[in-house]
């Protein structure tokens, strides 16, 4: 059985699908920060959002 320890909601403005899935992306890492999560897994089918996340800054995505 699988269990989800947190869950969280919030309520954003209708935007861009890609600005969606950045500002989404961006929210979990301040809750993981704000629970002092050591470690997060991020899923998400936004391939530019995943690059920019696991690139170095030096390249470009």
């Amino acid at each position: 059985m699988l269990t989800v320890p947190y869950a969280w909601c919030g309520h954003t403005l209708l935007m861009r699908m890609t600005l969606v899935e950045a500002s989404t992306i961006l929210w979990a890492f301040q809750i993981a920060k704000m629970e002092n999560f050591t470690s997060i897994i991020v899923e998400s089918d936004s391939k530019l959002c995943i690059d920019a996340i696991t690139l170095h800054p030096e390249d470009p995505y």
